[in-house]
């Protein structure tokens, strides 16, 4: 699993130095600095959480005690924990900021166990099947590969990777049936349609949400597409946060997500 994740970690920063994003100050954002990206994105929804949650809950949270019917508390690994560590510091106005990353990161799969590597699939890696995608084959194979860590380490007898075709990932991908993988994959992610000017035109108002806790999808993942967003000039509002200490769930920001829609309308009517 390590050797996964080193592999898809390599393979994933080289995808993020293909996309030419600009970071708020006009820098590049790149795979050397995606890290500070990604803690400057959370501080700044700890900034936005601040104004809602006061000190003194936020404090209560990470101990793991429910001050109020709504909290959602750390039921795991909380500062109540013999090896707890801090990572996060309060100013002199009660607003938060992520001091130690790799503490933080410790806290959210403390508290929400992370899954197999690679998480989304690992049909035909001869590991844990926890296989959440039938999105890429063709129409007599249900299933292949969709990564070159996959090709390369396919294990199954599907007539796919390079151990049946005895074709590299490129030479794959050069051929027709890989040519219909690459639109699959294409399709399957926004990037490739706000970062190309040739994929139509980008819903021009865009609401998400990703929980502070939430570890079945990367803080990387969401920080590309939040610059992939700001980016695309024909996006007229984005409102994007990582709010407090939510895990992978939903239905926990409704009311602010209709006051947002609502306001998106009346704008509408005006113009």
């Amino acid at each position: 699993m390590l050797e996964a994740s080193e592999s898809l970690a390599k393979d994933y920063a080289d995808y993020v130095d293909t996309l030419d994003l600009k970071l708020d100050d006009g820098t590049d954002l790149t795979s050397e600095n995606l890290q500070s990206a990604i803690i400057d994105f959370l501080n700044s929804s700890l900034a936005d959480a601040a104004k809602n949650v006061c000190e003194e809950q936020m404090k209560e949270d990470l101990a793991g005690n429910a001050m109020y019917s709504d909290t959602n508390t750390t039921e795991l690994y909380n500062t109540n924990s013999e090896d707890w560590a801090d990572f996060l510091e309060f100013d002199e106005n009660g607003v938060p900021t992520i001091t130690d990353y790799e503490q933080y990161l410790y806290f959210v799969s403390r508290n929400q166990p992370l899954k197999v590597t690679p998480a989304f699939s690992n049909a035909g890696l001869g590991n844990a099947q926890q296989n959440e995608d039938n999105l890429y084959g063709s129409e007599d194979k249900a299933y292949c590969p969709f990564t070159k860590y996959f090709w390369d380490n396919d294990k199954e007898k599907n007539g796919y990777g390079l151990d049946e075709t005895g074709l590299t990932w490129d030479e794959y991908l050069a051929t027709e049936e890989g040519q219909e993988l690459t639109k699959q994959l294409e399709m399957s992610s926004p990037i490739p349609y706000l970062r190309s000017d040739k994929n139509g035109d980008s819903a021009p108002y865009w609401y998400v949400r990703h929980g502070m806790r939430d570890r079945d999808t990367s803080f990387a993942l969401q920080t590309v597409l939040y610059y992939s967003l700001k980016n695309d000039d024909s996006i007229k509002d984005i409102d994007f946060l990582i709010p407090w200490l939510e895990p992978h769930s939903g239905d926990y920001d409704v009311q602010r997500a209709y006051a947002w829609l609502a306001s998106i309308l009346a704008d509408a009517d005006t113009e």
